[in-house]
Order: C-alpha cells, then structure tokens, then sequence
C-alpha cells in the first residue's frame, strides 16, 4: 500500500484548517482569496504554490476542505490511456471531470457506475483495457464511476 507524499498530506491537512476557517469548498473565490493573501495558512504553507503544484495536491487539499476522508491508494480498470494532465473528460458537458474516471476497482465484481456491465462499456468506448493505480477520490464522474488523483498506468488487461 501506498502512503501519500509528504506535500499530499501537507495539503489535506490545509484544506482541514482553510475548514476549520469557515471555508467549505475550494471555489474559485478560495483561491482568489488564497492567491491574493487573504487567507492565509496558520501553519504557512503557501497555497498559491499548491494551486500550481498539480491535480494530486489540490485533490488531498479539497479533500480535507470538504471534510472527507484522505484520499487511499488503489487499484482498477479503465478502456483507454490515461490522458495528459490525468484528468478524464466529461465530453457531454464540455468540462474536466474531477479525476481520472475507471470502470472498474480491483474487489468489486462489476463495472460500477450506471453503465453496469462491461459489454456496454466495450461498446462505448475506444482503446485497451488497461490497469491503473491511484488515489481514490471520494467524488464520482459524470456516469458514477470512481475517479483518480495521481494514476499511474500499470499494465493491459489481458
């Protein structure tokens, strides 16, 4: 089992003092606030760095301003490379998701999400079926599927 980097901590543990502030999400107005030194860290830790630090960090920091969990390390199946930037692309809505979106985790039986059943998603989408490792969001995709922080390619499916 992975542990999280020492920066992946330090930012969750920011976004549980930014809501311990008041603060319940990481809006864009958080981050202005953050970026122009209205807020402040107690603890010092420069956010304006942290928003420019990668996906990994501000997803343990959101996750400790929304009060969740900190995210665990694990492992799936998704149909396709994993995209630059490591973020999947909700393409009905035109946006990012939150996270890397993956069929299936290791232990659960089925594809999850609606789309329960991995014909149906052979048949929608394009690529190999390939394995990934990553952070566990506690978020889910646009279609209900896990999403991942920091994935990291760990073979095809054979």
């Amino acid at each position: 089992m992975r542990e999280p980097s020492k920066r992946d901590i330090a930012a969750y543990r920011a976004g549980q003092r930014a809501r311990l502030a008041g603060w319940c999400s990481a809006s864009v107005r958080f981050w202005e606030d953050a970026i122009y030194g209205h807020y402040v860290d107690p603890d010092g830790l420069d956010l304006a760095v942290l928003a420019e630090s990668g996906h990994t960090a501000t997803a343990f920091f959101e996750c400790g301003i929304e009060g969740h969990e900190m995210p665990r390390w694990v492992t799936g199946e998704r149909y396709g490379k994993i995209p630059a930037g490591g973020v999947s692309r909700n393409w009905a809505a035109d946006s990012a998701e939150r996270g890397l979106s993956i069929m299936r985790l290791d232990g659960t039986p089925e594809p999850m999400g609606p789309v329960g059943n991995a014909d149906i998603y052979r048949s929608l989408f394009s690529g190999p079926l390939v394995r990934v490792a990553g952070w566990l969001l506690p978020w889910t995709g646009s279609d209900g599927e896990p999403l991942l922080a920091g994935a990291e390619y760990a073979g095809e499916v054979l």
